[in-house]
């Protein structure tokens, strides 16, 4: 998502409450979605800052204030299966088209961190391999985190909505030892980078 009008670059990660937030900065106006007319705003979903980069405009967004949010990558891959699996089945039908019916959890996860290549480090990173944004929010301090970008962005605070919301127990029951460890291998670099640990 970007905004013209508030001078603004927000990358969008999937399952990380993006959505919620898209809610609220929408409704201060300044932005539309792509189409013919892009005079005030363009407005990109899931687009990576590294696609972002490669824009006309960059010269010109990169004195944009830019941010993100992040998951807890345990926690992110649960909410995706049943994201997946739930009222919006249909959709990630299509978009995972070579996703196996009726798969377990277990098995899910091993099938996603093969067959769904990328992390959310990946997202927001520029060309050189740094992370692009000025600012990286949590997931887990979802609320506090976006009243300082409404803040920084001189717009005021909101209490966000719950969109798109999974219902599912704590991440933590979901995992043995094998998944625990696969997810810490497969997505190191989010781990580290973001000071995440299986729990928190």
């Amino acid at each position: 998502m970007i905004s013209h009008q508030h001078k603004f670059i927000f990358i969008q990660i999937p399952k990380t409450g993006c959505t919620s937030a898209q809610k609220v900065l929408e409704k201060h106006g300044g932005i539309v979605k792509q189409g013919p007319t892009k005079k005030k705003s363009i407005y990109f979903k899931h687009r990576t800052y590294s696609e972002i980069e490669k824009s006309n405009d960059f010269k010109k967004l990169k004195e944009y204030f830019s941010f993100t949010f992040v998951r807890n990558p345990w926690d992110w891959l649960v909410s995706n299966y049943f994201y997946c699996k739930g009222k919006h089945a249909p959709y990630k039908r299509k978009q995972y088209s070579h996703m196996p019916e009726n798969i377990s959890l277990e098995d899910w996860l091993y099938w996603y961190a093969e067959n769904i290549k990328g992390t959310q480090k990946e997202m927001i990173v520029d060309s050189s391999g740094s992370i692009g944004v000025d600012f990286v929010g949590k997931l887990e301090n979802y609320q506090s985190d976006f009243n300082r970008i409404c803040d920084r962005l001189k717009i005021s605070r909101t209490k966000l909505p719950h969109v798109n919301q999974t219902k599912h127990k704590n991440y933590t029951k979901y995992y043995n030892n094998d998944t625990r460890k696969m997810v810490a291998e497969k997505y190191a670099k989010d781990i580290e980078c973001f000071g995440y640990k299986f729990g928190n």
